[in-house]
């Protein structure tokens, strides 16, 4: 069984109806001027502005871009090249439904979520600062929406 539970069922889906779910991404060399979106564990750039997987999914492989089918937002993680940004996303094409998420040929990026400055130190404040920074110039890439992490649902 994957992670994200057993397969239960393929969908074939247009815009209109909106399966939601949650993933999150690299933004990799962040310094050397990229936004573009790269999935953890998926070695290719997300195409903008719809990310498509390299082969359909079904229920016999382990084919698309899986994302949860809930919010499990809890922390980022960054080092010096590449920041780690959650997002919600709409999955779209075919798409295998599992337990707790899903598979989908294409996903479209919906909102990526930014960070909340606090009273700690200015070093921080300015990494947040840049985060933010990279985050909403990638998200103005894929028409997605930002929010906050304390408003993301």
């Amino acid at each position: 069984m994957c992670i994200i539970g057993k397969a239960l069922e393929v969908l074939n889906l247009i815009e209109d109806d909106n399966v939601i779910g949650y993933r999150e991404f690299y933004i990799k060399d962040v310094f050397k001027g990229n936004r573009i979106l790269s999935g953890l564990n998926y070695t290719k750039d997300l195409q903008v502005p719809i990310g498509e997987s390299d082969a359909i999914p079904t229920l016999d492989n382990t084919n698309g871009l899986w994302s949860y089918n809930y919010n499990y937002y809890n922390n980022y993680n960054y080092n010096y090249y590449n920041y780690c940004v959650t997002a919600k996303i709409q999955n779209l094409g075919t798409t295998i439904k599992h337990e707790i998420g899903y598979r989908a040929n294409k996903i479209k990026v919906l909102e990526l979520v930014l960070l909340t400055p606090k009273d700690i130190d200015s070093t921080f404040n300015k990494f947040i600062e840049h985060f933010n920074s990279v985050v909403s110039e990638s998200a103005k890439l894929y028409n997605a929406e930002t929010v906050n992490h304390v408003n993301f649902k």
